[in-house]
């Protein structure tokens, strides 16, 4: 799908997929990718992949994933050599990975 808000002059835009697909033994395989805009114009978008799945066990509900995101931007250089002839910006390469774990007991 895709989703836009506008608040005044600022856009908020991203883009997203997600599937879910049930084996022959009821386990439920997820996986998704959403790409966000940065509302920013010198900022870079970002990308998020997602894959988890999970299980039924008499009232105990688990279920388990993991996202993936990468983001990458330029920051002002920390040390600048006076007279360098270079833009004063390196760009930063950032990766994270979350795990997600949860437990739900049905009464």
């Amino acid at each position: 799908g895709y989703d836009k808000l506008d608040y005044d002059e600022i856009d908020i835009s991203q883009w997203k997929f997600g599937f879910e697909y049930i084996t022959q033994n009821k386990v439920p395989l997820r996986g998704g990718v959403l790409y966000h805009f940065s509302p920013i114009p010198s900022l870079s978008p970002s990308t998020r992949f997602s894959v988890g799945s999970g299980f039924n066990y008499k009232k105990l509900e688990i279920s388990y994933g993991s996202t993936f995101s990468l983001y990458n931007y330029s920051y002002p250089d920390l040390f600048p050599v006076e007279d360098d002839v270079r833009l004063y910006y390196d760009r930063v390469y950032e990766s994270k990975l979350e795990l997600l774990f949860s437990i739900i007991y049905n009464f």
